[in-house]
């Protein structure tokens, strides 16, 4: 009678009947007092309905009446998992396996257990320790090629994950780390390929609004604003108090210019949730609508949001537009520098803070500031050639665009600039061979120097026609 009874818990749990499997266990557990196995199965239904403390009590009294109940210890050691007890489910996993080194559950739970505390290579020995076992299969490459992407091992992550979808080709999960691979990687087109397909056989809402997000992220970055638009409206049909998304539209129709819109979506979504991107988005809304007190606020409360330093670098700059704007020179300075000083490099940005010195007549010290930065790309060199040149200082002008050739060797942009100053002075001959330094690597400074008044001197120089003919 007693083996019947667990043979038919163990049926309704096979069923996925674990409601109707526990209303069995509780009408006999009386008279399975003494029985582990009966406590076994009951801990795994309890586990099955999330009543995880119930189903702990349970598996610990299958292990007092069975010592080496090990598949008791490794279940208590998944619960634990899942309640996010580490420590606890550490001891309760790695002894069930030292009952039975080689089982595959054991090894697959501790490495899943090593990747949710973020120890990846100890989780990736785990996983590779089944595969040389004997026990591959989708989930198992599944989880290779997620460790290798926290990892920064990309190729090897996408290998794994092929190797998943060559057993399951609509493993969907796989499907959509593979699509978010390619998008950190650029290949934006295949992303969205691999996001339209997992998005035509997802049915849950919440699978279906990560994958809608991530679909609009990839048409934003392709420059798709209003596909991106469209896709996350979409998104906003499944939850339209989701911040991120809310901050997406804002941040789409601000690229748009539907001013009105942004500064709606953008004001929602800090109602949901305070955040960075938002108070950023905000306040470069004001600034193009020349709301400059209203800009000044949302800059510096996005400040308070603790970003990283990138996107400090671009508040500090934005920031300094509308002090500037303020005729708030001096703060302004000290927004540019600051900007400067954390990594950002906008030719717009080295203007406006020469501008901001030239007002407060500093610009030496701006222009020795500026030496100092430790940041000189290829924009710090275009922005000094516009703004000395713009002021007729072209003995200035030509020393920053040697100093840029010494970094950018053969850049065309700077031997470009270099003819154009060169021009200027008179010095012809000069003149033509930087120029012809730039044509010689790109062909549209033929057309650009053929329109540059900068270049009127040589308009009848025989060498210089011959150079920008088309």
């Amino acid at each position: 009678m007693s083996e019947q009874i667990l043979d038919e818990i163990q049926h309704l749990i096979d069923e996925e009947a674990h409601e109707s499997a526990l209303i069995l266990i509780e009408e006999h557990e009386e008279s399975f007092q003494e029985d582990s196995f009966f406590f076994y199965l009951k801990g795994y239904t309890l586990f099955r309905l999330q009543r995880f403390e119930e189903a702990l009590e349970s598996y610990k009294k299958s292990i007092s009446l069975d010592f080496e109940n090990c598949a008791a210890y490794s279940d208590i050691g998944y619960v634990l998992l899942v309640m996010e007890r580490w420590d606890e489910a550490e001891f309760f996993i790695k002894k069930a396996l030292q009952m039975n080194p080689s089982d595959p559950l054991g090894i697959e739970r501790l490495g899943l257990l090593y990747y949710s505390i973020g120890e990846f290579e100890q989780a990736r020995d785990c996983f590779l320790t089944l595969i040389q076992l004997g026990h591959e299969n989708s989930r198992i490459f599944f989880f290779l090629g997620e460790l290798h992407a926290h990892l920064g091992e990309f190729q090897a992550s996408m290998d794994y994950l092929d190797s998943c979808l060559e057993i399951d080709e609509l493993h969907l999960d796989a499907l959509f780390s593979k699509a978010s691979l390619l998008e950190e990687l650029g290949r934006l087109e295949d992303a969205v390929e691999l996001f339209e397909k997992v998005l035509s056989s997802v049915e849950e809402e919440d699978e279906m609004l990560d994958v809608l997000v991530s679909l609009g992220s990839c048409y934003y970055k392709l420059g798709d604003l209003k596909k991106a638009f469209e896709i996350f409206k979409r998104a906003m049909l499944l939850d339209d108090s989701h911040a991120l998304i809310l901050n997406n539209m804002g941040l789409i129709c601000l690229e748009l210019n539907y001013m009105e819109a942004a500064e709606t979506y953008l004001s929602r979504s800090l109602k949901v949730m305070e955040n960075f991107e938002a108070w950023f988005n905000l306040g470069r809304c004001h600034l193009k609508c020349e709301r400059y007190r209203l800009a000044l606020s949302a800059f510096r409360k996005a400040l308070g949001m603790d970003p990283g330093r990138e996107e400090r670098s671009y508040c500090y700059y934005h920031l300094g537009q509308v002090q500037k704007s303020l005729e708030l020179y001096s703060q302004a300075c000290e927004s540019f520098e600051t900007s400067v000083s954390l990594g950002a490099s906008l030719v717009d940005q080295y203007l406006q803070y020469l501008e901001c010195c030239l007002q407060l007549y500093r610009l030496e010290e701006g222009y020795e500031f500026l030496h100092k930065s430790k940041v000189k790309e290829l924009e710090y060199y275009h922005a000094l050639f516009l703004f000395t040149v713009s002021r007729g200082e072209l003995e200035r002008a030509l020393r920053f665009v040697k100093l840029g050739l010494r970094k950018y060797k053969d850049m065309p942009a700077l031997n470009y600039y270099k003819a154009s100053v060169l021009a200027m002075q008179g010095k012809a001959k000069a003149a033509i061979k930087a120029l012809k330094a730039a044509v010689d690597k790109e062909a549209r400074f033929k057309t650009m120097a053929k329109k540059n008044a900068c270049f009127s001197s040589l308009l009848e120089d025989p060498e210089f026609l011959e150079l920008v003919k088309i």
